[in-house]
């Protein structure tokens, strides 16, 4: 059964001059006075290279924190592959742009599509225009002038498809027009990064980067400002009159992963808080169930977020992409998949080592450090910087601040969480480990935080941070009960001194000692504890006891004792 096509009628009283339309779309050089020609800002095609942020055609995660702004990955083709048009009816409101563009585009490995209308065409043309003009310092006619007809500059027709005449017999012609436009347009680095294009083509910092899924959708959208605002009171907080206010909603981009939404400030490409789809996931629309207009409310375990559509079909668009997100993790959010009420779901097969003491702790935890590429998560209850992670050595390399230094000048991210004590109570010193951690990386790559804050009126007083981990690339994790700091690194022999001056490796028993300096000709033990005695009071900065000789000698006689 043919489709019913109410916009039919307009394209009967135009179909006499389709010929003429025709004649004029084809032709070789279009007909300059319904065509613009884009000059180039300038002639440098060249894209520079950041090693550090690339690998195998993708962005690495280092580039989000860049916060360049650069979507498309450097040296990489970014080529429109095919536009196909289709005839669709969408109200008055698409009166002029009757025609559904299918744009297919591939920049390396990835490939997608996406659905505009020539009024999108035109948004992305005249954005581009104001850019030239800002760099050139010229009008985009004046500019025009100095240009050939035959020239290779992107060329973009300005008549929308109503005034242009368009129909099903020339679609094709104005398909390729525009293809062309787009691929011409795509070879300058600008005009490729410019952030009308990258809105165009729905791509974000976040698209292209290596260990990270695919986009599902991607988008502006309005966010509420407040996502507790109920608006079912209409004499207390006037929900249409709030909802028609700029300042209640602010312009986020919004990205769709495969098991997560989050959002990205458009002025400092900052990533904000990222909604995980757990068992707690849940999508309502409409404005009973939103407080606005056009609006989607998205809940999970952790908070609760409003957006705000532009019309009612990106509303429902993008509802039925958070339900097909909803549905999809239904493998790994469900009540079976995720014991104990935890977020993550049980997996299967995973690898994992047990450590038995500190010291084959803390020598893994340094090797796989060193084995870090994008970024680390640490947190403990105590963190010492000074801590030697290898021993016995006298390498000051292998210390935790030298280390984590190390490690971030070659680029990686390292996040620290400690607790912060009350210091009158303990002595855990956790702001000097901030500035000494801090302190060691010059690209300011090592963030600690120190939680939670003491108020005398209120605050978390009986309660400590007390997890231990530490996970390096999202790939490896070290958890458990061992706090990289002082007093933990303990091995079999379960001994009873650390490093010192001497850098003591092996303990020995008091007679094995006695007996040696002995056989050198040496002083006893016991001669030799009136004078150690005083020397470690002096050195802990307490007051010698006095080793009269009387217990010096029930010392001897007990030494004597044992011995027999």
């Amino acid at each position: 059964m043919a489709r019913h096509d109410d916009s039919g009628g307009v394209s009967a009283l135009v179909r006499h001059t389709a010929g003429m339309a025709e004649l004029a779309i084809s032709a070789g050089h279009p007909d300059r006075k319904h065509n613009e020609y884009l000059p180039y800002p300038d002639r440098d095609f060249n894209d520079p290279v950041d090693d550090r942020f690339q690998k195998a055609e993708k962005f690495t995660v280092g580039h989000i924190f860049d916060r360049t702004g650069r979507t498309f990955v450097p040296n990489v083709p970014v080529i429109a592959i095919s536009i196909v048009a289709e005839r669709t009816y969408a109200g008055f409101t698409e009166f002029l742009n009757p025609y559904l563009y299918c744009i297919t585009t591939r920049h390396g490995p990835f490939e997608w599509t996406i659905y505009k209308r020539y009024r999108n065409f035109n948004d992305l043309h005249k954005a581009l225009v104001q850019f030239v003009e800002a760099e050139t310092k010229q009008s985009i006619s004046d500019l025009e002038k100095l240009q050939d007809e035959d020239n290779e500059n992107p060329c973009f027709p300005t008549r929308n498809d109503r005034l242009a005449f368009i129909n099903n017999n020339i679609v094709q012609e104005r398909c390729q027009i525009l293809l062309e436009y787009l691929n011409k347009i795509l070879r300058h680095p600008k005009f490729r990064n410019h952030p009308a294009m990258c809105e165009f083509f729905g791509v974000s910092c976040v698209s292209f980067v290596y260990g990270l899924s695919v986009s599902i959708k991607e988008a502006y959208l309005l966010k509420r400002s407040h996502d507790d605002y109920r608006g079912h009171s209409f004499f207390l907080r006037l929900p249409f009159l709030c909802d028609a206010c700029k300042f209640h909603h602010g312009r986020k981009w919004f990205v769709v992963k495969d098991s997560y939404i989050t959002y990205i400030r458009p002025d400092t490409y900052e990533i904000r808080f990222p909604m995980l789809v757990d068992r707690g996931f849940e999508i309502a629309s409409g404005f009973r169930q939103t407080g606005t207009q056009h609006g989607i409310k998205i809940t999970n375990l952790q908070r609760t977020l409003v957006l705000k559509c532009r019309n009612n079909r990106d509303c429902d668009e993008w509802t039925q992409h958070l339900l097909n997100l909803k549905e999809q993790a239904n493998s790994f959010v469900s009540a079976t998949a995720s014991r104990f009420n935890s977020f993550a779901p049980v997996r299967q097969k995973q690898l994992a080592y047990w450590f038995i003491n500190g010291e084959t702790y803390m020598k893994a935890v340094a090797k796989a450090l060193l084995t870090a590429k994008e970024e680390v998560f640490i947190t403990d209850w105590w963190l010492s910087p000074e801590i030697m992670m290898i021993r016995p050595t006298d390498d000051q390399s292998f210390r935790l601040d030298n280390l984590l230094g190390k490690i971030a000048d070659n680029g990686v991210r390292v996040y620290v969480l400690v607790f912060k004590e009350m210091s009158f109570a303990m002595g855990l010193n956790s702001l000097h480990t901030k500035r000494a951690l801090i302190g060691k990386s010059k690209k300011g790559f090592i963030k600690v935080i120190r939680h939670p804050d003491h108020y005398p009126s209120g605050g978390v007083f009986l309660w400590s941070h007390h997890e231990k981990t530490v996970i390096i690339d999202q790939k490896v994790a070290f958890v458990g009960g061992i706090d990289l700091c002082f007093g933990r690194w303990d091995d079999d022999f379960m001994r009873l001194t650390d490093l010192g001056e001497d850098n003591i490796k092996k303990l020995k028993m008091p007679i094995e000692i006695q007996a040696e300096r002995q056989a050198s000709g040496g002083q006893e033990l016991g001669e030799q504890v009136p004078m150690t005695t005083p020397q470690m009071a002096a050195r802990a900065g307490a007051r010698a006891a006095k080793f009269s000789s009387t217990s010096y000698k029930k010392y001897r006689t007990t030494v004597n004792m044992k011995e027999e």
